[in-house]
């Protein structure tokens, strides 16, 4: 429940002063602006970043699509995420996001360039999904623009029909 998460906005100034708040920030990359935040879950602290279209996304539910899609996806697997761009997703933009961890500096140019990435500073490896997936659910909860029902979990090695 909303009990087990604890969260505060943090962003660079300037200065390159550190900022804590209770609300939202930006960090500023072109061409796209990058939201950070953080949650602790089980008591490990995780910052995660995500596209600014991600809390300004505003899509139309009149069709009752109002399901948000994350799907685990390792840093390098660049190609499997375009698949799915490509097929499943294409018609969904700004309902599917793709979530990744490890090094920034491996998918920081497709996080600019897509706009559909989250990622989440963790060492990826197979024993920190649970965090990447609550990671996720949190950063729905708070950050997400549209209206929604469901949040579905998914791995990028799967066909979904939306």
């Amino acid at each position: 429940g909303k009990g087990d998460y604890h969260s505060a906005g943090e962003a660079i100034g300037a200065n390159n002063a550190i900022i804590f708040n209770t609300n939202r920030t930006t960090k500023s990359l072109s061409p796209l602006h990058i939201q950070q935040d953080h949650v602790i879950i089980s008591g490990k602290r995780l910052t995660y970043r995500y596209p600014q279209s991600f809390s300004e996304t505003k899509l139309d539910t009149s069709n009752n699509r109002v399901l948000v899609v994350g799907v685990l996806s390792h840093a390098k697997d660049y190609w499997r995420r375009q698949g799915i761009r490509k097929t499943w997703a294409e018609n969904d933009k700004g309902r599917v996001f793709f979530l990744v961890a490890g090094d920034w500096s491996q998918i920081e140019s497709e996080f600019q360039q897509v706009g559909d990435l989250i990622w989440v500073d963790i060492e990826e490896q197979w024993l920190h999904l649970t965090y990447k997936v609550q990671m996720f659910y949190h950063a729905v909860e708070k950050h997400y623009g549209s209206p929604y029902k469901y949040i579905m979990k998914t791995d990028d090695d799967s066909y979904v029909a939306l």
